[in-house]
């Protein structure tokens, strides 16, 4: 039985070039980044070779990547991190309803912590309200946190306008958005964005997991999370994972360097995807294809319970989720979904379907087979 493996929002396969550079970097660069002898002076060039990398991909000071264990820690560095490190400057945060979990689990701390947070509503596609925003940004406005493309629908949202337009009301107001389901998928220029602090991640775009980085715009402070050593200019405690960002560095290199050849590809496979089940009766393809990310396709089969098909197909070699790998297995309906007014009985249907550039049409013809097959004798035995 083939494996189609089509949950890479949750994590992608690693690509073999970047294994090969891991090992080679932890064979070679032993030596630890913060020593004073030569071992350590070429391990910490060589982090700086890779660090040199991303502020070209990115259009950044090297100076402002910080390496992290991956998006979660980047985005609970940038929220809690800057919230503490400016009371001063206003208790009031913004988030959109359908952030990733990291980023509203920090924001429930910081309400318990007595912070005002307001959460940003979205339309049917999954858009913030840009006039809302306008009207509730005031001068006690700290901190509004806006993913670039969400999770579950592949919805890309107007960080750049909404940057703007939080600026031009309070220009103290920090803007961070968490570009982990973005980053390798669309150009992110700093300069462009002008945001304040930015989180990306390796294990999205074919790298390995437990590496990502945070972005944080010179000026901007911020307090650790993590203590001891002083690390990333003191921003992230820990002897630098020089391996993992290693083979981040590669992984971001090769998919950056391919957004236009990647993208078409992806498109295509799920727009054959959108357009076959949404042949379906009872079926209704949620992400907008207009306006999302082609390699997310958030799809729901109703009468179906969503984490029932999902088992279904696993059985037969095709593997899917129900939403966010970081919120699923705790059993609640998509907040995300939610916040979108998808009724409930399509909620419950609903499977997020992703893909990568390492995915072919003819995996996705394969899929939508077994899927039409698994769907029907779902129902047959409802």
């Amino acid at each position: 039985m083939r494996e189609i493996y089509f949950d890479n929002s949750a994590t992608t396969k690693q690509l073999n070039i970047v294994s090969r550079v891991m090992v080679q970097t932890a064979e070679k660069y032993y030596g630890n980044p913060s020593s004073l002898h030569i071992l350590g002076y070429e391990a910490e060039k060589e982090l700086r070779r890779n660090r040199q990398i991303f502020s070209a991909l990115m259009n950044c000071d090297e100076k402002e990547i910080v390496f992290t264990s991956g998006g979660s820690e980047s985005n609970n560095l940038a929220i809690i991190g800057y919230a503490r490190a400016n009371p001063r400057k206003g208790n009031h945060v913004m988030v959109t309803e359908t952030e990733h979990p990291s980023v509203l689990e920090c924001a429930r701390y910081l309400s318990e912590q007595g912070y005002n947070v307001e959460y940003i509503p979205v339309d049917k596609n999954g858009i913030p309200d840009l006039e809302w925003i306008r009207d509730k940004v005031n001068e006690k406005t700290v901190l509004v946190s806006v993913q670039h493309v969400n999770s579950e629908t592949g919805s890309i949202l107007p960080v750049k306008e909404i940057c703007k337009a939080i600026k031009a009301k309070n220009e103290n107001t920090a803007f961070h958005t968490d570009c982990v389901q973005s980053f390798g998928k669309l150009r992110i220029d700093i300069k462009d964005l002008n945001c304040d602090m930015l989180s990306i991640s390796a294990h999205k775009i074919g790298g390995p997991r437990g590496i990502g980085a945070l972005y944080v715009k010179r000026g901007i402070r911020i307090e650790p999370v993590i203590f001891g050593g002083g690390q990333e200019g003191g921003l992230r405690s820990g002897t630098e994972n020089l391996p993992g960002i290693a083979g981040f560095a590669e992984v971001a290199r090769i998919a950056c360097g391919n957004l236009e050849e990647n993208h078409e590809k992806v498109k295509e496979i799920r727009d054959y995807v959108a357009k076959e089940l949404g042949k379906e009766k009872r079926v209704h393809v949620i992400s907008n294809l207009e306006s999302s990310l082609p390699y997310i396709l958030n799809v729901a089969f109703e009468g179906i319970k969503g984490e029932v098909l999902l088992h279904s197909l696993e059985a037969k070699g095709v593997y899917v989720s129900t939403g966010s790998a970081c919120s699923t297995r705790k059993s609640k309906r998509s907040h995300v979904l939610s916040a979108m007014n998808i009724p409930n009985n399509i909620i419950d249907g609903a499977i997020r379907i992703s893909f990568s550039s390492q995915n072919t049409l003819d995996e996705a013809v394969e899929a939508v087979g077994i899927i039409k097959e698994e769907v029907s004798m779902l129902r047959r035995t409802r």
